[in-house]
């Protein structure tokens, strides 16, 4: 509905855009509603009641958290639930299509670093069968010619099996080949923000997090712009005034080509500008000190 109020607004329907404004507010305070006894239910439509049903936790119910709707209240009070699904992983986190929501979800709910491992986690089994260097078990011969049954390494499959022995559905399937991307969000922390410009949220695991390490990616695309980030875990701690026991400071590297002439700015989650730089033959390089788990805003700005 906030997308009918954005492309009205393009028009310049600002009637119509106003209307679409309203009823999204509505509808999100309908979905605020039915959060029930610390986690959001399904009504009954006949007598307008909850449906609780005992044991049972559908993890489609985060949906809230993922859209930014829930209040801060409601994220708290449900915050226990995502261990419970990281306890409880089959069905719920072997399928990319309930995995995506449920990362958005404890990402905006601020578990940055729990998010980052169950990624992480997730990604060293699907890989280690996407990368096998033989066939892979097929379903069940009463299913296909005994000739037919194996699976393909090097493909998305449409879900990440927790049980080795499990074929692991279609091959080359959509959801499934959507890994790079949550590692992106996830780990990179690489992310769009309402105002235009885009996030660095680095959250390496804790596998990860040997001093002297170094982790990145190129070619990242945001708009007309690519960008390299690399991460090196610092040797010794820096910068004594911002010392933090429990989070690891990582020297960040930041490679943007743009074209043209442009600036950059980072900033912390204070708002304080860590580093910036402008440029007039089209590229960038920037270095910075970022703490893992901590959000910053990079703003690009053309001239």
């Amino acid at each position: 509905v906030e997308n009918m109020a954005f492309f009205a607004e393009i028009l310049g329907k600002v009637n119509e855009s106003e209307h679409w404004r309203r009823l999204a507010e509505e509808r999100k305070e309908r979905v605020r509603s039915m959060f029930v006894d610390g986690w959001f239910r399904d009504f009954d439509a006949r007598n307008e009641k909850p449906i609780i049903l005992e044991d049972y936790w559908d993890v489609m119910m985060l949906t809230p958290i993922t859209f930014n709707i829930a209040t801060r209240e409601q994220v708290e009070a449900i915050k226990p639930m995502f261990e419970y699904f990281r306890e409880n992983p089959k069905h719920w986190l072997e399928w990319p299509s309930f995995m995506f929501p449920f990362s958005e979800a404890a990402w905006n709910a601020g578990l940055r670093d729990f998010i980052s491992e169950v990624i992480y986690n997730t990604a060293e089994r699907v890989y280690r069968r996407t990368d096998a260097r033989r066939l892979l078990k097929g379903y069940s011969w009463k299913i296909l010619p005994k000739e037919y049954s194996y699976r393909l390494p090097g493909v998305a499959n449409e879900f990440w099996p927790i049980d080795p022995e499990n074929p692991g559905g279609c091959e080359n399937y959509g959801w499934g080949a959507t890994l790079p991307f949550m590692i992106i969000r996830n780990i990179i922390g690489f992310r769009e923000d309402d105002e235009g410009d885009f996030i660095l949220a680095p959250a390496l695991p804790s596998k990860l997090l040997e001093r002297g390490g170094k982790y990145g990616i190129k070619n990242l695309k945001f708009g007309e712009a690519e960008i390299d980030v690399e991460y090196e875990i610092l040797e010794g701690k820096k910068l004594d005034e911002m010392l933090d026991d429990e989070k690891e400071f990582l020297l960040t590297k930041i490679n943007i080509r743009h074209g043209g002439k442009f600036s950059v700015k980072v900033m912390n989650e204070k708002g304080e500008v860590i580093a910036e730089a402008s440029s007039s033959e089209g590229s960038i390089m920037l270095e910075c000190c970022m703490m893992n788990t901590e959000v910053y805003k990079v703003a690009l700005i053309t001239q």
